[in-house]
């Protein structure tokens, strides 16, 4: 279920691979024991992702995550899938923190880390992404 017709990785599954690395990234932060000890939920709220080259079945190949920023909801995470160095695919996720159902601010999120940092500056893809959402959101209503 990993290959689709063409014979590379599908779609799906690189989806799955970034909620691991994500897992992954708040298990090196402190989040991860934070997130089940407090039952915070963390949320994948949108995504984008762009594909330039295709990865072959059974190839080995390396994901790369990090925080980038985040604003007062949402925290904003970068993947990059890379083969022999080459970057196959880049994707950006948008996280939210919900606790008892309600959306528990970032620099609360922050605070549970025991840190006290303003977010690296938004670059300006990520700021037309989210401009992108709220204009798709807005068309829903």
């Amino acid at each position: 279920t990993d290959c689709d017709l063409n014979l590379h990785l599908t779609n799906s599954r690189y989806l799955s691979f970034m909620d691991l690395g994500r897992t992954h990234l708040l298990g090196q932060t402190g989040l991860l024991r934070l997130i089940f000890r407090q039952r915070i939920a963390s949320v994948a709220q949108a995504v984008e992702i762009t594909f330039f080259r295709e990865m072959a079945p059974l190839s080995r190949f390396t994901l790369e995550s990090r925080v980038v920023c985040w604003d007062e909801r949402y925290c904003y995470i970068q993947h990059e899938f890379l083969q022999n160095g080459q970057l196959c695919a880049s994707a950006m996720i948008r996280v939210v923190f919900l606790k008892s159902g309600q959306r528990l601010p970032m620099a609360e999120v922050v605070k549970l880390l025991g840190v006290e940092q303003a977010s690296p500056p938004f670059p300006e893809q990520i700021a037309a992404w989210a401009a992108v959402f709220e204009i798709k959101k807005n068309k829903q209503r």
